[in-house]
């Protein structure tokens, strides 16, 4: 088991202290600091060696979607701020090769704000394996039928709509998720 780095994001396995329930925390790190969590890494390995013996998969706490201070669904908020037909096209997909997920598409995509960002977990090797299987055979079949943008930002739309087929995946899987803050690293070394 390694500990990797996110984009600067870690889960937080430690001083929960540090943090407020369902929040981020900005750590300043340094070397000295960096160095002492590392050597915590015993502490670490064994509750989470303990975490999945009750859990499916440890996640960052979900997040509440937002537009203008209301709350919107995964659904509308995709549409809102990334291409709109990029998501129609991932759902009819979903629908062709997934029919059972129809229910929990409406239920955990259209009608719900709830949702696990950063596209980090950890888990087993099946859970790994089998969720693999599952998204990587939609995304490869919605590669083929979208366009890509110019958009920088949006040419990352794969990684944003794995994000929202993660959290439908959890739910409609109903898997028990033990849900732990996350820690952004400000300055890195």
């Amino acid at each position: 088991m390694e500990l990797r780095n996110n984009y600067r994001r870690y889960f937080n396995f430690l001083n929960y202290s540090l943090v407020k329930p369902h929040r981020i925390n900005i750590v300043q790190m340094n070397n000295e600091i960096f160095k002492k969590h590392i050597e915590k890494e015993h502490i670490i390995k064994t509750r989470i060696l303990k975490w999945l013996k009750n859990y499916d998969v440890i996640l960052p706490y979900k997040r509440s979607l937002k537009n203008d201070h209301q709350y919107i669904s995964i659904t509308q908020e995709y549409c809102l701020n990334h291409i709109e037909n990029d998501w129609n096209v991932t759902m009819q997909i979903i629908l062709e090769k997934y029919p059972d997920y129809q229910k929990s598409i409406k239920k955990y995509l259209d009608n719900n704000n709830k949702i696990f960002l950063m596209n980090m977990f950890v888990s087993n090797r099946k859970f790994v394996d089998d969720y693999c299987s599952w998204l990587f055979d939609i995304l490869f079949e919605v590669e083929k039928r979208i366009s890509f943008s110019d958009d920088p930002y949006q040419k990352r739309d794969f990684g944003f709509i794995s994000e929202r087929l993660f959290t439908l995946y959890i739910f409609h899987n109903k898997l028990k998720v033990k849900e732990l803050p996350l820690l952004f690293i400000k300055d890195y070394f």
